[in-house]
């Protein structure tokens, strides 16, 4: 049931979190986008989800050519490949990207360093 949720994966996205826990926003973006994108492979490799064959042989084509997922020109690729996306991985690019990947524009920044933490204000 989770065969797409690798150790290579988990590795990653333990490492881009411990970047982000220690301020690190920057390196942990990166690291993050690394993750998803392992994410994604996984998830067409695997054939975890039942998608259009048609579609993910084009996507693996696309994967493998361009080694990076936001090159994909076609749209209808594109869009396959959006449904695959690690929802945590995205959540905390999204959160240090509105900030600059600069954890002193955030609301718990106390002017000295980054606590490792942030209040959910929603779910």
């Amino acid at each position: 049931m989770r065969e797409h949720i690798t150790d290579v994966f988990m590795d990653k996205y333990n490492f881009g979190s411990d970047e982000y826990l220690t301020g690190r926003w920057r390196k942990a973006t990166d690291v993050l986008k690394e993750a998803d994108a392992i994410m994604i492979r996984n998830i067409v490799e695997t054939e975890y989800y039942n998608m259009n064959q048609e579609l993910a042989e084009a996507l693996r084509y696309e994967l493998e050519k361009n080694k990076s997922d936001h090159l994909i020109e076609d749209e209808e690729v594109r869009a396959e490949k959006d449904k695959y996306h690690d929802g945590p991985c995205l959540n905390l690019i999204k959160f240090m990207e509105d900030r600059e990947c600069d954890p002193s524009k955030c609301l718990q920044y106390d002017g000295e360093e980054w606590k490792g933490f942030r209040n959910l204000v929603k779910k």
